[in-house]
């Protein structure tokens, strides 16, 4: 009998009780941090950080009209021009934190559209400047070196750029050789490519294939990841609007394909990223947001992929990890299941008989028993200054102790962390010291093996609020940031 291979991906998931919407395959949500404005472009910065464009105040215009009898003045709020924000990925996708980067990178005019290489030392982004001799605007790109997520030197104009025509929303690949980005140099907006040779050399720029690119159309905003690029077009047969279609660059038959709904709307969707465990933004201007433009998270729960592995057509099926096997007992298992600790995945072959679809595979109701217990677990704190556990942190610790007896094959990431008082230096020494005494505590008290208990400090970085230098903040708001947070790192 012929085979199909099931691969079963089981990718970590956070439970989380939140205001969404749900399908099969997505969780999507409008983030708690859209105004009234516009709000897009997020681009990952590493696993906890993001940076975004958004106009966040208003100006007040006036404008004065004369009439026979009087002078009358009437005043009208405008946003800022979209500047880019840096802020940290919340347990639930919100960005929280935001704070507006310097003058040296946000301008008097828009920048939005950003991507970093995988090291996050270079930085490519799009300005909004006026055209040579002319008072209409273009978008240009621009190259920096990060120093930090909201520190960048030697921020210069690509050699590329047009003069009269724009060129914005750049992708990079992973090994930074090819950066992908939006132009209408050709009359209207389509994706291209151009070869990266050196620090500040670059090939010729090439417009992308018609299986891309439409003549009748408008392409934007594409997104590389692997062989995959993303990108949005409002060519007919959409939902309406733009549209979020995605490719793959290595097979040469393939064909656009756009994604399904909620992702999609019947407005305009586009500046979709995600990273490897099928989380990301996206962006839209659907009838059920905040602003102009919203920035929405989601989280993909089902995803399938068709491949051939020696002469077999495999069947990949990706899959959250609360995702439940119905009647898993009918599946003839073979005993070749094997699981990776550090992309927490799991491979099971099943044969074609025992696989049907994916109405066999459906979204559980709850964790396993021992997430259920670890979700009860709350952060613990410490006094200023000090490294000792208080009584109230006591009381958690002895619950992470029972989740360890219930569950022996966990292990734990224990991450300490301070007020940004004091120097750098001595809070990064505190909060070791900190989670040296959450170590002694679960050992003492709990009789683990030390290789089951992994501890961190990180000093003051990572605040979980606005407290930083400078920023005048009470005894309570300093508290939230003097904590340590539990995790559990693998089944």
């Amino acid at each position: 009998m012929k085979k199909i291979i099931l691969l079963l991906i089981v990718l970590a998931y956070n439970n989380q009780e939140i205001s969404a919407q749900t399908t099969q395959k997505y969780l999507i949500k409008n983030i708690a941090s859209n105004n009234g404005y516009n709000n897009q472009g997020v681009s990952f910065f590493d696993d906890d950080f993001v940076i975004y464009s958004t106009q966040k105040s208003a100006s007040v215009q006036s404008h004065t009209r004369k009439s026979k009898r009087k002078k009358k003045v009437s005043k009208k709020l405008l946003p800022e021009n979209l500047d880019f924000y840096f802020g940290t990925i919340s347990e639930d996708g919100d960005i929280v934190n935001a704070q507006k980067l310097g003058s040296e990178i946000n301008s008097e005019f828009n920048e939005k559209g950003l991507c970093f290489d995988s090291n996050q030392e270079i930085v490519y982004f799009s300005r909004e400047n006026y055209i040579k001799n002319s008072d209409k605007k273009h978008f240009e790109l621009f190259k920096g070196e990060v120093l930090s997520p909201g520190s960048w030197r030697n921020i210069k104009k690509l050699p590329f750029n047009g003069e009269r025509t724009s060129i914005m929303y750049p992708s990079l690949t992973e090994d930074g050789k090819t950066l992908y980005f939006t132009s209408n140099k050709s009359g209207r907006f389509d994706i291209y490519k151009v070869k990266i040779l050196s620090d500040w050399g670059f090939g010729n720029p090439e417009k992308l294939s018609n299986k891309i690119n439409s003549s009748s159309s408008d392409e934007t905003s594409p997104f590389i990841d692997g062989n995959t690029l993303y990108f949005s077009s409002n060519k007919k047969g959409g939902l309406g609007g733009f549209d979020i279609y995605s490719i793959d660059l290595s097979n040469p038959n393939a064909k656009a394909k756009r994604l399904e709904e909620p992702v999609n709307s019947n407005t305009n969707d586009y500046c979709f990223i995600k990273n490897k465990s099928g989380k990301g933004y996206f962006t839209s201007n659907r009838a059920s947001g905040k602003g102009k433009e919203d920035v929405y998270y989601f989280e993909q729960l089902i995803k399938e992929e068709n491949f051939v592995k020696n002469d077999k057509t495999v069947k990949k099926i990706i899959v959250t990890k609360d995702t439940l096997i119905k009647n898993e007992s009918a599946f003839n298992f073979q005993r070749r299941t094997s699981y990776d600790k550090k992309t927490e995945t799991k491979e099971i072959i099943v044969e074609e008989s025992q696989y049907t679809n994916e109405k066999n595979i459906k979204k559980g109701d709850h964790y396993s028993k021992c997430q259920m217990e670890f979700d009860k677990i709350n952060n613990i704190y410490f006094d200023y200054s000090e490294y000792y556990i208080r009584d109230d942190a006591a009381v958690e610790l002895d619950k992470v102790i029972r989740v360890m007896r219930l569950c022996p094959e966990i292990t734990l990431l224990a991450s300490s962390y301070t007020d940004s008082r004091a120097s750098k230096a001595y809070n990064l020494k505190l909060s070791q010291q900190r989670s040296s005494s959450v170590v002694k505590y679960l050992l003492t008290n709990g009789g683990f093996s030390p290789d089951r208990i992994k501890a961190v400090g990180y000093g003051e970085e990572r605040l979980a609020n606005r407290c930083s230098d400078g920023v005048k903040c009470t005894e309570k708001e300093h508290q939230i940031n003097r904590r340590t947070h539990f995790e559990i790192k693998n089944y």
